[in-house]
């Protein structure tokens, strides 16, 4: 199905002004050129310059795994403007719902393609993670702003990218379709929801055991496939969602947790977050301070 998307693409992009007339031409019988055409339909002019761009969509119930990894690579490294979006059919007693979504977020799949196919974010400078953050009954930005983590589960593809964490990384974090809310360091690495211990008012608890705002975290708790995984973070600075900073062009993905080699976004974010490109310079994401209780008592 790709292949025959980007094969569209390609004569796509070769058509000329005169092409389009003729293919309009063909296909329609109401006795009007194109220019006449257009500006019934939309009010004004037909551009003087046709075909200077165009989009690839793939439109699905759903797609292989492997399709979704080829889409996300052609739009993330190279800017190519390609992207799938799905329709889902649902029922709810005698009522019946049709749901659309994308599977990468279109400002950003703009963005990229408008900032270039430079990959001047291919040299990982081996600290820098992405975190994409999605809010659902499992996991919520305030507790992971409270007790310090961030989370994914439903499937190891899910929960799996988070392996790629070690103390001492430090994350960024976006929540799809609003921006990035915080950056954070980690200080554990990824463990099941219910081995995760918070500070609760002086007292060690598990986390399933505090006062939390998710109403599903322990959600397939003893399935661990299905289980949510959280990463321990000391947080440097967060935001509310509300002010997540987002520009045109922010990198963004459909993993859970990837290594963070876009240049361009990286720099905005350390300046808008008050952080500096190495961490041995900045004092507060170097402080690893012990957060478990093994490592409390080991510090004892």
């Amino acid at each position: 199905m790709i292949a025959q998307l980007l094969d569209y693409g390609s004569w796509v992009a070769a058509l000329s002004a005169d092409d389009i007339e003729e293919i309009y031409s063909s296909r329609t019988s109401n006795g009007k050129n194109l220019a006449d055409a257009f500006r019934d339909r939309f009010g004004t002019d037909l551009p003087e310059t046709l075909n200077e761009s165009h989009r690839l969509i793939v439109v699905a119930a759903e797609l292989d795994a492997g399709s979704e990894r080829i889409v996300d690579y052609l739009s993330t490294n190279y800017g190519v403007p390609i992207n799938a979006l799905f329709f889902r059919y649902f029922k709810d007693g005698s009522a019946e719902y049709i749901a659309r979504s994308w599977l990468l977020d279109p400002v950003e799949v703009e963005g990229r393609t408008k900032w270039g196919t430079k990959r001047t974010q291919e040299t990982w400078n081996g600290h820098d993670f992405y975190i994409s953050f999605g809010e659902d009954e499992a996991r919520t930005l305030e507790d992971a702003r409270q007790y310090g983590f961030v989370s994914g589960g439903g499937g190891r593809r899910y929960s799996g990218p988070l392996n790629l964490l070690e103390r001492g990384h430090r994350v960024f974090v976006n929540v799809p379709g609003k921006g990035y809310v915080g950056v954070g360091v980690v200080t554990e690495s990824s463990q099941p929801v219910k081995d995760f211990i918070v500070d609760v008012d002086g007292t060690k608890k598990p986390i399933l055991d505090a006062p939390i705002r998710a109403e599903r975290m322990d959600r397939q708790v003893d399935d661990p496939d299905l289980s949510e995984y959280l990463v321990r973070v000391r947080w440097i600075k967060t935001l509310p969602v509300e002010k997540a900073y987002r520009e045109t062009g922010f990198f963004g993905n459909q993993n859970i947790a990837c290594r963070f080699r876009h240049r361009p976004t990286l720099e905005m974010l350390y300046r808008r977050f008050g952080v500096s490109e190495d961490p041995d310079e900045d004092a507060t994401a170097v402080i690893l301070e012990p957060t478990s209780v093994e490592e409390e008592a080991a510090a004892l």
